[in-house]
């Protein structure tokens, strides 16, 4: 049975959520007071002015990140042994590991194998190596989350009614963190970075947001179904 130290995770990512909502919040709004101040009326917004909404944007990917990270942390250990979805995909991630180790050379040949022999509570060290691969890289597209979901043995049912949008989102996210939104090749007299609309990053933010949330009620409803 889940017992109820196994809801302190949901707790943190729902933290984290609420904080990067309210940061998110606050850049798109600065946005405006920004433009408002400077007397923008129907011109368009500077680099600057835009850099405001593209905050917005990167902080609530940031923010579905780390709360998606912290429910993977708390659930997957809690829920290994009593949920069969996630056991088949904790399985699966031991036989693709064991067999890696197996066809690997030198000290990496059969690690895993070596370090499970070694230790008191084999299933421990599973976990933990199952844990580290789910979270180890950045959780900023729809094919990571729809894994991540899997793995949880959880419908998020945004994933697939707004796949287009998601992509989107991530793409312009990615062009931001990596390539600071620049766009190359631009000529004379053109802009030299890629020009984004506010209420289309604001939406992209809340959507981000809102997929965080329903990971974390999916993952939340499953706890309470093997609670003592």
């Amino acid at each position: 049975m889940v017992d109820a130290t196994s809801f302190d995770e949901t707790r943190r990512a729902r933290t984290v959520i609420d904080h990067a909502r309210t940061s998110a919040s606050s850049f798109f709004e600065s946005y405006s007071i920004v433009r408002r101040e400077r007397g923008a009326g129907s011109r368009a917004p500077t680099n600057t002015e835009q850099d405001l909404s593209r905050a917005g944007l990167v902080f609530a990917a940031a923010g579905l990140d780390s709360s998606i990270k912290e429910l993977i942390r708390g659930a997957v250990p809690a829920l290994a042994l009593l949920d069969d979805g996630v056991r088949n995909g904790l399985e699966s991630f031991v036989r693709s590991r064991l067999r890696k180790d197996q066809e690997a050379g030198g000290n990496a040949r059969n690690r895993l194998l070596a370090q499970l022999l070694l230790v008191d509570c084999p299933s421990d060290v599973l976990l933990e190596e199952y844990v580290l691969d789910l979270t180890g890289s950045s959780l900023q597209s729809s094919e990571e989350l729809k894994r991540t979901a899997k793995a949880l043995d959880i419908e998020v049912n945004l994933l697939s009614d707004e796949r287009d949008e998601l992509k989107d989102a991530f793409e312009i996210r990615n062009k931001i963190i990596h390539e600071l939104d620049v766009k190359f090749g631009a000529g004379r007299g053109q802009r030299k970075r890629n020009s984004r609309r506010k209420d289309d990053l604001e939406a992209k933010a809340h959507l981000l947001l809102d997929v965080g949330d329903s990971f974390i009620e999916a993952v939340e409803q499953k706890l309470a179904e093997y609670q003592e």
